[in-house]
């Protein structure tokens, strides 16, 4: 994880976990965009992690998700809402082309205003729920609240789930 000194100095970091610690927020945003694609910087403070595995091997797979990168990107900053920006991917990975491939996908969205996240599963591994309290882990979004891979049905409407995180959860 990536995490201002400011914040790490308050006890927000954890024991035990790859943490690399910057001065600013602003030096945190930049090395998480550094770091991975897979972080999208959102209005209001907000944070979209996406996971995303493209079906294939080879070239046309590495095509497809290097798409898939620009397309979730694109589908999260112009749209209102999580499950909103997925319908959209999976509309524009249809309409582009996607042929007999699919992409499993799952797309958090960190609000820390909120202490939550938004989770949309578009038949990903369930995104799963640490508590460092209890070590306990647990699915965040049950195989019901989830949705089928992109690529497959068009206008397929995704849902989201929204769960609040108490201190030391992850």
């Amino acid at each position: 994880g990536v995490i201002p000194r400011a914040l790490n100095d308050k006890g927000y970091g954890h024991d035990g976990v790859d943490l690399r610690v910057t001065e600013t927020m602003h030096e945190r945003k930049a090395l998480m965009a550094e770091l991975s694609d897979g972080f999208i910087a959102l209005p209001g403070g907000r944070l979209a992690v996406v996971l995303g595995d493209v079906a294939g091997k080879g070239v046309p797979a590495a095509l497809l998700m290097a798409k898939l990168s620009a397309e979730a990107r694109f589908c999260l900053l112009t749209q209102p809402n999580a499950a909103d920006a997925v319908g959209l991917l999976n509309d524009q990975l249809i309409r582009g082309g996607i042929g007999d491939r699919f992409v499993t996908l799952a797309v958090l969205v960190l609000d820390p205003s909120a202490n939550a996240v938004t989770i949309v599963n578009a038949g990903h591994i369930n995104p799963q729920r640490y508590a460092f309290a209890t070590a306990a882990l647990t699915d965040a979004v049950t195989d019901a609240e989830g949705g089928i891979p992109l690529g497959l049905v068009a206008g397929f409407e995704y849902a989201a789930k929204v769960v609040t995180l108490a201190p030391g959860e992850a």
